[in-house]
């Protein structure tokens, strides 16, 4: 995983050269998540990238392939997760702003869902009566009431679709039917030391975003001494050190106004796809 505090102090090379504690923890904090979103972001471009230079038949073969690394990086945010109903009043008053009504979910022969609170990206989803084991995914209501409206293409419990929105619904309705869905979840942060009753070193923390907490900072230098235990690294390969910094560097510029750093981190951005 890329170290919070690794990342912090490369950042302050970058930004304070002539600006001693320019980048201080809490402007820090205040983007790190942001910064590891775009990151994550980013690599399903490059999976993109991947497909399009196999079918140019110039990417590198078996263990150094682009297509091959991408899904490495990425398989550790893959989650499969059971989803809930939303069929109860209780659900209902949870939901009014998402825009879900009971006589909505309710109405017609299709079953609402809960997204996942972390989702990403959707990979698959699946139900106990799938005879292929996966179910069509749609995107687009329009196309959706024409296949629910066709003789031929109508779903059946052994073939059944989904359509995800802002929830997720499945037709027909079958209630006896478990459904699942596999997707990639967002990225949170990680222990950066052993921490009595949330885990060890290296466990991923769901309910933290990347941290660089302080035990103190001298007032003249802007040098910090890290707190580890209070401290959360990015939940990112470790070879993406470059890249956050970089996002990072753009993200102060942008907040600043500063053009030198949003340079910075373009340019960066720039030579790594040059050289990728």
């Amino acid at each position: 995983m890329v170290s919070v505090i690794n990342t912090y102090n490369r950042l302050r090379d970058v930004c304070n050269e002539d600006q001693m504690g320019f980048v201080t923890p809490e402007v820090f904090n205040s983007l790190s998540e942001l910064a590891q979103l775009n990151v994550f972001n980013e690599m399903f471009q490059g999976m993109s990238e991947a497909k399009r230079r196999r079918l140019r038949g110039i990417d590198s073969k078996r263990e150094v392939g682009m297509a091959k690394m991408m899904r490495e990086d990425l398989s550790q945010f893959v989650t499969e997760q059971e989803l809930r109903d939303i069929d109860t009043v209780n659900e209902y008053e949870d939901n009014v702003s998402d825009g879900i009504s009971l006589t909505e979910v309710n109405q017609g022969d299709g079953r609402a869902f809960r997204k996942p609170s972390d989702i990403g990206r959707v990979i698959s989803m699946r139900s106990t009566s799938c005879l292929d084991n996966n179910m069509e995914i749609l995107y687009d209501v329009e196309k959706l009431n024409r296949v629910l409206n066709s003789n031929l293409s109508r779903p059946t419990p052994e073939f059944p679709v989904a359509l995800i929105s802002n929830r997720i619904q499945v037709f027909p309705n079958e209630h006896d039917d478990q459904v699942f869905i596999t997707y990639y979840r967002v990225p949170r942060s990680v222990l950066v030391i052993d921490v009595e009753g949330q885990g060890r070193a290296g466990d991923v923390d769901f309910t933290s975003t990347p941290t660089f907490a302080v035990q103190s900072i001298d007032p003249t230098t802007g040098f910090a001494i890290p707190n580890p235990k209070n401290c959360r690294d990015f939940e990112l390969p470790g070879h993406y050190l470059d890249a956050l910094v970089m996002e990072l560097s753009k993200l102060i510029g942008v907040r600043l106004r500063d053009d030198y750093l949003i340079s910075v981190g373009t340019r960066e951005s720039v030579e790594q796809d040059h050289r990728s």
